[in-house]
């Protein structure tokens, strides 16, 4: 790792003087977590200063504005500390104490961003959790832990997932910007089709965190697959929320599903070196699971011959509906279909599809996809 930090000189002439510190303004000339070269021009310093003499024997104030360009000490992956503008200095490093601890903070006094080797190391170092500790509830004997990194994983505006130990249990937070009631389910949903489901079973709180047990299963579907959306079911109500795609630009950077994992391994490994002896609760499982007689759905893709276009859609019988559809034009042939246990399972991969190739969309569920999207859909319902 290796700072990049404001020339020493102007740091010691503005904190010295600050009622007569006027503004500092930081333009960054690349994106956060972006990779760069030695010698790169990284961001644009201005500021502006008033002389001192004329200050104290005139009325008159002259503004000097100077300005500074900071390039890359170091090749690497930036992670932007500091930017925008400020009325103080002394106030420019606030937010980054919040997120290190304290023997960092010598290190970066003066810096507006840091440069790592690479992207695991940047994510290890923001996510760290290993200098947390472990204390007890006086009142009721129970181990909570005071984490030294309160960073949460935004899963989109106003929204963020937080793993947590609470009451001698690992528990995930979820706070969500709307008021969710007793009945309502908050489903996560991973690229192999997998969802998560947080039923909400107790009455609304006044604050907006809810809170679930996480179960180790979670944890392995969290750290080892990719999550594409979430989405809220409210109970009995009307109102139901199309699925909310997670993009890149979730998770502040690029690296959704490595900024995923670092922050789930620094918090599991921090539980773990607290608390060794903990052990993650597992989700009841049916022990004859082939008895249960599951309510399979399918989502499949079809393709017309005459016109060359697909369909995109869920049966709980496929081969029904491809004799159904051919009866009507028999150009019509099922490329591909795979089976959920639930319907559903099912509608949340074919929402997910829909929204992929939304601007292919000609009507209902009839797509103009190139071969491209045909071999990745196939291979998605392999």
């Amino acid at each position: 790792m290796d700072t990049i930090t404001i020339e020493k000189n102007i740091i010691d002439g503005l904190t010295n003087n600050k009622e007569y510190y006027l503004s500092c303004k930081i333009c960054w000339n690349i994106q956060n977590y972006s990779k760069v070269n030695k010698g790169d021009l990284l961001a644009v310093l201005t500021y502006n200063t008033i002389e001192e003499r004329r200050v104290l024997f005139s009325k008159s104030k002259i503004v000097t504005e100077k300005e500074v360009k900071i390039f890359s000490p170091i090749k690497g992956y930036i992670f932007i500390l500091e930017q925008g503008e400020y009325n103080g200095l002394y106030h420019r490093f606030e937010k980054t104490y919040n997120n290190f601890i304290e023997e960092d903070i010598a290190k970066i006094e003066n810096s507006i961003g840091l440069i790592f080797s690479s992207v695991d190391d940047l994510l290890s170092y923001y996510y760290d959790c290993s200098h947390s500790v472990l204390r007890k509830d006086p009142y009721t004997n129970l181990n909570m832990i005071e984490w030294n990194n309160d960073t949460e994983l935004d899963l989109d505006y106003g929204n963020s997932f937080v793993i947590d130990f609470i009451d001698s249990k690992c528990v995930c937070c979820i706070n969500y910007d709307e008021k969710l009631h007793k009945g309502d389910c908050f489903s996560l949903l991973f690229n192999n089709g997998n969802v998560i489901d947080y039923l909400i079973v107790d009455k609304p709180t006044k604050d907006e965190a809810h809170i679930f047990t996480l179960y180790q299963e979670d944890i392995d579907l969290l750290m080892t697959s990719s999550l594409v959306s979430f989405r809220i079911c409210y109970h009995n109500h009307a109102k139901r929320p199309q699925a909310i795609f997670l993009d890149d630009d979730c998770f502040g950077h690029p690296y959704k599903d490595k900024a995923i994992h670092a922050y789930i391994k620094s918090r599991i490994d921090a539980i773990h070196k607290l608390i060794p002896d903990y052990q993650f609760p597992r989700r009841s499982v049916l022990k004859t699971q082939e008895k249960y007689e599951f309510n399979w759905c399918y989502v499949y893709l079809m393709r017309d011959d005459t016109n060359g276009y697909h369909k995109i859609g869920i049966s709980n019988n496929p081969e029904y509906r491809e004799k159904t559809l051919q009866s009507e034009k028999p150009s019509i042939k099922m490329l591909a279909c795979k089976k959920y246990p639930t319907r559903k399972i099912a509608e949340s991969i074919e929402s997910a599809l829909h929204t992929a190739y939304s601007q292919q969309r000609l009507r209902g569920e009839w797509f103009n996809l190139n071969d491209a999207d045909v071999a990745a859909i196939l291979e998605t319902l392999k």
